[in-house]
């Protein structure tokens, strides 16, 4: 008689083996390795997989596919009890992004658990997951929620290093969109510039020193108008793309410094400075002036 898998994880730890055995009889014994247990009842289940791929069995982590800093894995849940488990070691403290594709109507989770099997997260599929995990063995699972699988379907798990955030340098602007019907890119006879009234909304992105959007990062406007040299400002964060949108309300009127004839009208408006910054530092920017409309008269 030949042992061929055997328990391993201790009490209180729910454990899955699998072996790919040839055609034949197999014997199964359940014994306690210390003491014994009178009041607690354990339960044990026998699954046969028809279909299964090629990392099986990988139902235990004795038996997990090894990953070093990365992971990048294909595999199928052959069956209801199915865990495909993995080793991720990481040499040094690092921001992962996670994904879990799961193309299937089957719904499945990932646990991560530290190296001594402590429960550390779970996290759903078909979503984008940044976790921060300090360097050493981990142990991942995919695994079905509920009774439902498909052992025609593969999902795909990667886990990846984010890779450091560069400091922004500068800011590109797309769009401000103003109030009073003024909004748009017009030349006054100074040079294209943002035509604003007063209440504004400026879209731009924050870029690094290579053009890369820089997410999750702080931005700041300052809108300095004539009347009063009155200053305007306000902060938003930037999304996953470095994009943003901020909103600078109730700007003083403009005293109308300067007039422009349209052939019809009179326009009398404003020359202002904007400029934008991020944790205190002054940014490169694509504008740097402002239209600030007054108002206009027929003539």
């Amino acid at each position: 008689m030949e042992e061929h898998v055997f328990s391993s994880y201790g009490p209180t730890i729910d454990e899955q083996l699998a072996k790919i055995g040839d055609k034949g009889i197999y014997f199964i014994a359940i014994q306690s390795l210390v003491g014994f247990d009178t009041d607690t009842p354990f339960a044990f289940t026998v699954k046969h997989s028809t279909t299964y791929d090629s990392n099986e069995p990988n139902d235990n982590i004795l038996r997990a596919n090894v990953y070093q800093n990365s992971i990048d894995h294909s595999g199928i849940i052959d069956n209801s009890f199915d865990i495909d488990w993995m080793t991720l070691l990481l040499d040094e403290d690092k921001v992962i992004n996670t994904y879990l594709d799961n193309p299937s109507k089957a719904p499945y989770r990932l646990d991560i658990f530290d190296n001594n099997l402590n429960f550390i997260t779970s996290l759903n599929e078909n979503e984008s997951h940044t976790i921060n995990l300090n360097s050493g063995q981990y142990y991942i699972r995919v695994l079905p929620i509920t009774t439902a699988f498909d052992d025609t379907s593969f999902y795909t798990l990667t886990m990846e290093e984010v890779a450091p955030t560069k400091n922004p340098v500068r800011t590109t602007i797309s769009h401000i969109e103003s109030d009073g019907g003024v909004e748009g890119f017009i030349d006054y006879g100074y040079g294209k510039m943002w035509r604003v009234k007063s209440n504004i909304t400026i879209h731009g992105q924050l870029l690094d020193v290579d053009g890369i959007g820089v997410p999750n990062h702080p931005v700041e406007t300052l809108i300095q108008v004539v009347l009063n040299e009155k200053q305007y400002s306000n902060s938003v964060t930037t999304d996953s793309n470095g994009n943003y949108s901020i909103q600078v309300s109730k700007l003083s009127p403009a005293v109308g410094k300067y007039s422009f004839f349209t052939g019809s009208h009179q326009h009398l408006y404003d020359i202002i400075p904007i400029v934008f910054t991020s944790n205190g530092q002054l940014l490169e920017s694509d504008i740097s002036m402002l239209y600030h409309f007054g108002y206009s008269y027929y003539r």
